[in-house]
């Protein structure tokens, strides 16, 4: 439990490094750090909450490949059909 509660002050700190990085847009790299810091604490919810971490290896394999991808899409501007 313990170890739950660290993971949880570190998601509420990067929410607040990302609020931060939020109000000041003029920074070149603000938008692929918080794309960063959202993959970030993805897996970090994925590994811990939703006990990925117990998972069998294709599972961890595949949430790490979507998370790969929609980091890609989010940081390429988006898809377009």
């Amino acid at each position: 439990m313990k170890e739950l509660g660290i993971v949880w002050i570190v998601l509420a700190g990067l929410t607040g490094g990302t609020a931060w990085l939020f109000e000041h847009p003029g920074l070149a790299w603000s938008l692929p750090a918080i794309a960063g810091v959202a993959a970030v604490k993805a897996a970090l919810v994925m590994h811990y909450f939703m006990d990925l971490r117990l998972a069998p290896w294709g599972l961890r394999l595949a949430a790490g490949l979507w998370l790969a991808a929609a980091l890609a899409v989010m940081l390429s501007g988006g898809v377009t059909l």
